[in-house]
């Protein structure tokens, strides 16, 4: 390759201080001798030793290689002039001959690695969303070539070296090493749980599902409080008692899923919130607030209760602001807390009203979001951390754990 020397510098001192000159040149480097250092060939196959700038005199096993780096078993090879034929399976050290341009025999040791490459076809059941990695045995990590390809990148598309399950349905698979071909057929599903959070009066039912498994395959429903939610075997949940818990859907052993349930008082406020939740990915704006596709916070919050049949704060046609319906609501005797209280005592539709900062207004409050419902942290214990809806600069959407900074009040509209 040719390239720059990155800098020359010559140094002359009077004692005190250094005068430099810099300048550039360039290098060229050229290969001399073997142009791979590592070579693969299958068990049976044929490669050629190339050279560049070096006349190929001859090539030969060197018997002791005294390697001391991780070697991939010893392989056994038979050399003809420049052709290398693979015998058996590992690596094979050969030290090649050539002479130069200027006339000077030069030796090179070049690593020849004989494969004898196997796949394992896949057996078990292939889900969407998940990556596939081909099981292959008896090539040379790092220098075998593998090529993968998929009939239908709709079902399996390439990923560097694996496959990604893209959809359902069947696709079959090409994978080449090292020249030897193996091709395997996949079916791919791609499982739909009908209901990941669900809000539930007390008393109300629901039937949770799981489409798309495969045949013989059924799911089993376990709750992980009885008291809250019962779960059938069919799936049909029964809310008990005001509260949360979640119910475990376990598919055999191709997948597990989760249903968290909330169990509320008041069907209403519940239906304010499944309406704020259903506004997901719409659009923020202040100056639009009150048009179809876009929001604030605010006028989030009202419109969801104006779509469940109640108007807050008294206001017929127009959302309040933050401040405004928090005053409104904590006249009315609907202030709860004024300070962050845990998940498990909010109730679905709840209004948590925050303050960033000092803007004048009342309790300087500046931002709105409902609750929604639970939301189980599995990893730090099941720990319900809540979920609400909340309208902001990236539109209207979900924010997991409430946390405590910035609330100034809680309200609940509805008892």
């Amino acid at each position: 390759n040719t390239g720059k020397l990155n800098e020359m510098s010559i140094g002359a001192s009077d004692g005190y201080y250094y005068d430099y000159y810099s300048d550039y040149c360039t290098v060229t480097v050229k290969t001399v001798g073997p142009v791979k250092r590592h070579l693969v060939v299958l068990v049976g196959g044929s490669t050629q030793i190339v050279t560049e700038n070096a006349q190929f005199m001859n090539a030969a096993v060197k018997e002791d290689t005294g390697s001391w780096y991780y070697r991939y078993g010893s392989g056994e090879a038979a050399i003809n002039g420049q052709t290398v034929t693979g015998i058996t399976a590992g690596d094979v050290d050969i030290t090649v001959t050539c002479i130069t341009g200027e006339g000077v025999q030069k030796e090179s040791e070049i690593t020849v690695h004989v494969t004898d490459p196997e796949y394992t076809p896949v057996e078990d059941f292939v889900l969407a969303g998940n990556y596939l990695y081909p099981q292959i045995s008896g090539h040379a990590y790092n220098y075998s070539e593998i090529i993968l390809e998929s009939e239908d990148e709709d079902v399996c598309s390439v990923r560097d070296y694996c496959f990604y399950i893209t959809g359902a349905g069947s696709c079959k698979l090409t994978i080449t090493v090292d020249g030897r071909k193996f091709t395997d057929k996949i079916t791919a599903y791609a499982p739909v749980l009908s209901d990941e959070f669900l809000l539930l009066k007390k008393g109300k039912s629901k039937t949770v599902t799981v489409s798309g498994l495969p045949a013989g395959i059924k799911p089993t429903f376990k709750t992980a409080d009885k008291k809250v939610a019962a779960v059938t075997s069919g799936g049909k949940i029964k809310a008990k008692e005001a509260g949360s818990t979640y119910i475990t859907i376990t598919c055999g052993d191709l997948v597990t899923y989760t249903c968290t349930v909330t169990v509320g008082k008041n069907a209403t406020a519940m239906k304010a919130a499944q309406k704020a939740f259903s506004h997901i990915g719409a659009s923020y704006s202040q100056d639009r607030r009150m048009q179809e596709g876009f929001y604030d916070c605010s006028s989030l919050v009202w419109r969801s209760y104006d779509e469940a049949g109640v108007k807050l704060a008294g206001a017929t046609s127009y959302a309040p602001t933050a401040a405004d319906l928090a005053k409104k609501l904590e006249a009315e005797g609907k202030a709860i807390a004024y300070e962050y209280i845990d998940p498990d005592e909010l109730q679905p539709g709840d209004l948590q009203f925050y303050s960033s900062s000092s803007n004048g207004r009342y309790m300087n409050i500046d931002h709105v979001a409902i609750y929604y419902g639970a939301l189980y942290d599995y990893w730090w214990g099941e720990e319900n951390i809540g979920m609400i809806v909340e309208a902001g600069s990236g539109g209207v959407h979900v924010s997991c754990g409430i946390g405590g900074h910035g609330i100034r009040m809680v309200c609940r509209p509805l008892n």
